[in-house]
């Protein structure tokens, strides 16, 4: 957890790391608790220190149309931030999570006196766009059986639990959620999961999912 905490500040050297620190609030949020909604004001930036976030974005009739999964060394809001907009996403913490929260103006005056910690958002914006892009290039070309079965073994290794019976998702994802985390149909979803099921390379319990060692090697 503190090797994944750490890469929050990766490229930044001690004492801009302390700069940040100095001006930033430590928070924590319950499990199932809100961090912002979407359309809410950016009044900061927020980096995830321990625990699993998702951001989920809603249509203009309230449908589900995206979602992602965070962890430790990830930031968030950093682009509503930059650009002073509302927020797109709403986050919410699927585990008890600790962000340090960085406020807008403190990150902007931030910005102006140190090039490294505008830099340093940068980076992470553009680590965010590749896997955005790889994520949109699988949409397209990948079958969905496929996608979601990488999405069940990519959340098993970085959010899973390890047991003698396998690797456990214990998040609390909905069919619609596991939908718009790979970017397919919800009906496919379940047909897939049952699939896995009878097949006996995964067992569902709920909305909790074991992986079998068989989908862990790929």
């Amino acid at each position: 957890m503190e090797e994944r905490s750490a890469q929050l500040f990766v490229g930044l050297p001690p004492e801009k790391i302390e700069v940040i620190r100095s001006a930033a609030h430590l928070l924590e949020y319950p499990e199932g608790s809100r961090i912002y909604a979407q359309g809410d004001s950016a009044e900061g930036l927020y980096g995830l220190w321990q625990g699993v976030v998702k951001e989920i974005s809603l249509d203009g009739r309230g449908h589900l149309r995206w979602l992602r999964l965070l962890g430790a060394g990830e930031l968030l809001g950093s682009g509503e931030v930059l650009c002073a907009v509302p927020q797109s996403h709403t986050a919410i913490a699927l585990r008890r999570s600790q962000l340090f929260w960085l406020s807008q103006e403190d990150f902007r005056a931030m910005a102006r006196e140190h090039a490294e910690v505008a830099l340093w958002v940068a980076r992470h914006m553009a680590q965010q766009l590749c896997r955005l892009r790889t994520a949109l290039a699988q949409r397209a070309y990948t079958e969905s059986a496929v996608r979601l079965t990488e999405a069940l073994r990519r959340v098993a290794q970085e959010f899973g639990t390890v047991t003698e019976h396998g690797c456990l998702i214990d998040l609390d994802l909905s069919r619609d959620e596991w939908a718009a985390l790979v970017g397919i149909a919800p009906e496919t979803v379940s047909r897939v999961l049952h699939q896995l099921a009878e097949r006996g390379v995964i067992e569902l319990q709920g909305r909790r999912i074991l992986l079998k060692s068989a989908v862990l090697s790929g």
